[in-house]
């Protein structure tokens, strides 16, 4: 499976040089593909994943987990199925999905419907397939020449030396070709 993707090969990506619990103004360091920095996308913080248990199925935006501990502190965090990622511009790119709300431990909705379904292996419901979920927050504002980044008020603990990504949406050019 190739993934062909104009908007993805340009995905900001960057490590934290300040942190702390709540910050809304942040420093960093190393980034990659900085010219696509732009306020009003969410940043997620990539080093603070959950990954216990596996995707049984889909639906549109209905997610069912097994050995998943999901809870409504995950709702506003951001969802992506591993099977999806691609190695873009030698960087790993997926289309993230925010999480709208947590039925149970292994129920959650997501903001727009999964689609991932038109990529095998998902032509209907995925089987053990691996997930990440990460704690993200609206970019109001940068500086690239200061090297910093303005966030919306938040509760994530902004950790030095995590690596944040902007996020990328699921967008129709976002297309899956199947290799031969």
């Amino acid at each position: 499976i190739e993934h062909s993707s104009v908007q993805g090969s340009l995905q900001f990506e960057a490590t934290l040089g300040s942190g702390g619990l709540g910050a809304t103004t942040l420093t960093y360091a190393s980034p990659f593909n900085e010219s696509t920095l732009g306020a009003l996308r969410e940043l997620i913080d990539i080093s603070l994943p959950t990954t216990a248990g596996t995707i049984v199925s889909f639906a549109g935006g209905a997610v069912v987990g097994s050995g998943t501990s999901w809870s409504a502190s995950h709702v506003g965090q951001f969802f992506k199925m591993t099977v999806d990622d691609r190695t873009l511009g030698g960087r790993t790119a997926s289309a993230w999905y925010k999480i709208t709300g947590v039925t149970d431990s292994t129920h959650l909705t997501l903001e727009t419907n999964y689609g991932g379904g038109a990529c095998p292996p998902f032509g209907g419901a995925a089987t053990s397939t691996a997930y990440v979920i990460c704690p993200g927050v609206m970019l109001t504002g940068y500086d690239a020449i200061a090297k910093t980044l303005t966030l919306a008020a938040n509760s994530i603990n902004w950790t030095i030396g995590h690596t944040v990504q902007l996020r990328i949406n699921n967008f129709a050019q976002l297309a899956c070709i199947v290799a031969n």
